[in-house]
């Protein structure tokens, strides 16, 4: 049987993490594994560049997110208290940030996600 390995959900952790602190353009291929704890080889066994990492940690970071969002701005919320769930969401996500929490699912407060 073979070994199990969390490799390519670091790696997802991991270019979320230096995004959002910093910017995807610094964001180096190194920077990534060492933050992940993971070799390079690895990185190229489950990504065959950084934008593909990135498109898919965004990717399951929406999926993740979704059905939060779906909530807030669901038909049955009346408008003013969907209006103050999305701010109440925005500060929960601010505050994740700010005490250098990941956010769960690596998003950021405001839509720059999509």
């Amino acid at each position: 049987m073979g070994r199990v390995s969390d490799a390519k959900q670091r790696l997802m952790d991991a270019v979320l993490d230096l995004i959002w602190s910093g910017s995807y353009g610094s964001t180096t291929i190194d920077d990534i594994c060492e933050k992940a704890g993971v070799k390079k080889g690895s990185f190229y066994y489950f990504f065959d560049s950084k934008a593909e990492l990135a498109a898919e940690a965004l990717e399951a970071s929406w999926v993740d997110r979704r059905v939060e969002l779906d909530g807030i701005f669901s038909a049955t919320v009346p408008p003013l208290e969907r209006l103050e769930k999305y701010c109440d969401f925005t500060y929960k996500i601010q505050r994740e940030i700010k005490n250098k929490i990941r956010p769960r699912a690596g998003l950021s407060a405001s839509f720059a996600w999509f």
